[in-house]
């Protein structure tokens, strides 16, 4: 459309009055059409730029740190206790990573220090020695609409303690886990907001090789955390 105007002024009686006159120093035919291809050229790529900025997505290249607490469901039973870990305070981090517009990669790893080994019998209940419990997940988040501040995740990874949860048994082993989530972050046009996960873990404890006779591991545990965080992207959009 530009071009096309530019050579219709180009080639106008007013124009061409202009080129005779020696006070307008205008170059010859050559040149002209060398300014109009340029200009068209300068019209598509900037038309070409437009249409390739790239649509807002649900997850932007991102970091989260955040703090929380964390529970534990019930790990072993035997005929007289049954055995888990105390809540305990948490932290730790989550990472985002883009799929598709409303898909992300999110990974997240933490860390309990302070959940004591928790002993529950017909006699009352009591801590017993300290445990710090440690985890990693990785899954799938999503969101409805890409812009929606709500979204969901779902994953899976590991658990595992510096001690078992059993009095007198010191080894613990990696436990698999599968991770459901929602979330919410607020202002995430700016580079930095905050996110809030509530995250829900199904647990598969396991066996010692020495655990005592009589007791069992349960199938499943279930856990949970809830964190807030300062997320990072630097990719926002703004």
């Amino acid at each position: 459309m530009l071009p096309d105007l530019l050579v219709f002024r180009l080639r106008s009686p007013t124009f061409r009055r202009m080129r005779a006159d020696s006070r307008f120093p205008i170059t010859d035919s050559r040149a002209i059409k060398v300014l109009t291809q340029i200009t068209a050229a300068l019209v598509f790529a900037v038309s070409a730029f437009g249409q390739s900025s790239s649509p807002l997505r649900a997850f932007e290249l991102s970091i989260t740190p955040w703090i929380g607490i964390s529970g534990f469901g019930t790990r072993f039973t035997s005929s007289t206790q049954s055995t888990r870990y105390k809540s305990s305070l948490s932290g730790g981090a989550r990472a985002d990573m883009p799929l598709t517009r409303r898909l992300g990669i999110l990974a997240n790893v933490g860390i309990s220090p302070f959940a004591q080994l928790h002993v529950e019998s017909p006699f009352g209940s009591g801590l017993e020695e300290k445990a710090t419990v440690y985890r990693g997940d990785v899954g799938v988040g999503w969101r409805f609409k890409p812009q929606a501040p709500i979204f969901f995740y779902l994953g899976g990874g590991v658990v595992g303690a510096s001690r078992a949860a059993f009095p007198g048994v010191s080894k613990s082993i990696l436990d698999p886990t599968a991770a459901f989530s929602i979330g919410y972050d607020g202002r995430r046009e700016s580079s930095f907001n905050v996110r809030a996960v509530f995250s829900n873990y199904l647990a598969f404890p396991s066996d010692n090789s020495d655990t005592p006779a009589g007791v069992r591991a349960e199938s499943t545990a279930y856990d949970w955390s809830l964190q807030l965080g300062a997320r990072y992207s630097p990719r926002a959009k703004r």
